[in-house]
């Protein structure tokens, strides 16, 4: 590759000894994908029932239907939608909760907003904001401190998570070379740096992440390639570590190639030549039975599910009963995506609905709020 990653993987490639610990990970790593031959599941293969949840919709309770962000935590939703500076939060049921808002100039106000994120070690709730993280308390209320992130090559962020309750992660789109870097908040300093790509990737072409590109599987973060679709962990120390490459053989997208053009050209390039490939990886979750995702191959979305338990692969457009599932967020309990009322006549089937889910569907109109759709896993059955 022209590119330079600085990778775990890719270093390995280059090792002579084939017996090498590198090359026993990156063996591992690899998953055969047959794209050419669909198998589709049922949705009965994976799931035992389907849930709708819309958010409450009112006078006073209207959402930008375009959502940015969504997470989940003790069974509430949080959404950042459109070009809103806020966080809206709904209860289990849908119902409004609050909208958290702290935009401005003030002490413990930001003035732009470029994500958030619920931290699992001390469940803090915090706002990316330029060179800054916001802490919040866990209700998103009490201002608790900022965070400067001291780097001189950058101020400009668009995706962190924590590590540890003092390391985060960070991903810096615009930054020239290293795209992801190590921070420690006691010591300020940006002590790793990793993952060399160009930055026209992420402005010029849809070949890039939609959502976060981390999540956080076992107690390990995780971070997905969009462009291809290949997972990595992530350590404390600055390295990736390569989980899944999903090998679709002669359909496998590299961006080593790729000019740097405008996004016109990209425009083009993915409905011509970039469909004849499997990438433009959207969704993505996993629990200890699956690894799900969902992409992009000539011009339509395609489901992946990886079955930890016999190794098998399944490539297919829709499951058997004519819907989607494309993970937003995934645990050992469901898999949940978040659609418009539109979407969800399009990717769900009504039939699927138990009675009483379904006058919930019936009553849905198209200028509600967004829908969060859960996906119960089967129950797994005990020897």
């Amino acid at each position: 590759m022209k590119f330079r990653l600085t990778i775990i993987f890719w270093s390995c490639m280059i090792l002579c000894s084939c017996n090498s610990p590198q090359k026993e990970v990156a063996s591992r790593a690899n998953v055969p994908v047959n794209i050419e031959e669909e198998r589709p599941l049922s949705f009965y293969d994976l799931f035992s029932s389907l849930e709708i949840i819309p958010m409450e919709t009112s006078d006073s309770v209207v959402m930008d239907v375009s959502l940015r962000q969504m997470h989940i935590r003790d069974h509430s939703f949080y959404f950042w939608v459109g070009k809103d500076e806020q966080i809206w939060e709904f209860d289990g049921k849908g119902r409004f909760v609050r909208r958290i808002n702290h935009y401005g100039t003030g002490p413990g106000e930001y003035t732009l907003f470029a994500g958030f994120h619920l931290n699992r070690f001390n469940r803090n709730l915090e706002v990316l904001s330029l060179g800054s993280i916001y802490r919040y308390d866990s209700q998103g209320g009490k201002f608790k401190s900022k965070i400067p992130l001291d780097c001189k090559e950058t101020k400009a962020f668009h995706h962190f998570i924590g590590l540890t309750p003092a390391k985060y992660l960070l991903l810096s789109n615009s930054k020239t070379g290293n795209k992801m870097l190590w921070y420690d908040v006691d010591k300020q300093e940006v002590y790793a740096e990793n993952y060399d790509i160009p930055s026209f990737i992420f402005f010029n072409t849809p070949y890039h992440h939609t959502w976060s590109p981390f999540y956080v599987y076992n107690d390990t973060v995780h971070f997905v390639q969009g462009y291809n679709g290949d997972v990595f962990t992530v350590d404390t120390i600055g390295n990736l570590t390569l989980k899944y490459h999903f090998d679709f053989g002669k359909y496998n997208f590299d961006i080593s190639d790729l000019p740097e053009k405008d996004i016109k050209y990209y425009i083009r390039h993915k409905a011509t030549e970039g469909a004849n490939y499997a990438n433009r990886f959207i969704t993505y979750g996993e629990n200890s039975r699956y690894y799900i995702c969902s992409f992009s191959f000539r011009n339509r979305f395609y489901q992946l599910v990886l079955n930890k338990e016999t190794k098998e692969v399944f490539t297919f457009q829709q499951y058997k009963e004519g819907c989607y599932a494309f993970p937003m967020y995934m645990d050992e309990e469901a898999l949940y995506t978040c659609l418009t009322p539109v979407e969800l006549a399009h990717t769900a089937n009504p039939d699927l609905l138990s009675e009483s889910e379904r006058k919930k569907w019936d009553s849905i109109t198209s200028d509600d709020n967004l829908i969060v759709v859960k996906y119960n896993f089967k129950q797994k059955v005990q020897p």
